[in-house]
């Protein structure tokens, strides 16, 4: 099963981000956009994770989520990795939470000492909107996303099934944080 640990966004903001990007689609040409029931902040991939292995990462979690609170958010910008000038991924860009970093950081801790390799990359809160695989190009200007605040109180583990036309994601085990 591939797997990835997600932070969930509320409904409300989910269509929000949904709003905001249907403003933007005309100004982009050759993007993949993705749907916005699947939009989340992922907090880590583990990749392709043997149904065995599922207990070991549900118990880590499930440790790991003991009392912590919400994680307060806010959408902050529109960007692109690596970067706006040549993207390969469209994002909504998230404010930087101390608490939320410090719990991804944890995360990785506790899934390393159980077999899954540390990420290299410096954590960044995002939200993916769109991919681009070949040529890409925008036309014009576009104003940036409304900065809603929100808070993020569930944290997943997900199932992706990749397909021909993208990829479904499943939640597996869901876990509320502490009010």
């Amino acid at each position: 099963m591939r797997i990835f640990i997600a932070a969930l966004i509320p409904p409300e903001i989910k269509l929000a981000m949904k709003s905001y990007v249907e403003s933007i689609k005309s100004h982009w040409e050759g993007v993949k956009w993705e749907s916005y029931e699947k939009f989340h902040v992922t907090l880590k991939f583990l990749g392709e994770v043997d149904e065995s292995k599922l207990s070991d990462v549900e118990k880590s979690l499930r440790a790991g989520v003991q009392g912590v609170s919400p994680f307060e958010m806010a959408i902050k910008g529109f960007g692109g990795f690596p970067s706006l000038k040549r993207p390969r991924v469209l994002v909504i860009d998230l404010s930087n939470n101390d608490d939320l970093l410090k719990f991804q950081l944890e995360l990785e801790e506790r899934l390393e000492g159980i077999g899954f390799a540390r990420e290299n990359r410096k954590f960044k809160s995002h939200i993916t909107v769109g991919r681009i695989k070949g040529y890409s190009s925008v036309r014009g200007s576009f104003p940036g996303p409304t900065p809603l605040s929100f808070k993020i109180s569930e944290i997943a583990i997900m199932r992706s099934i990749l397909h021909n036309k993208g990829s479904e994601h499943t939640g597996l085990s869901i876990f509320s944080l502490n009010e």
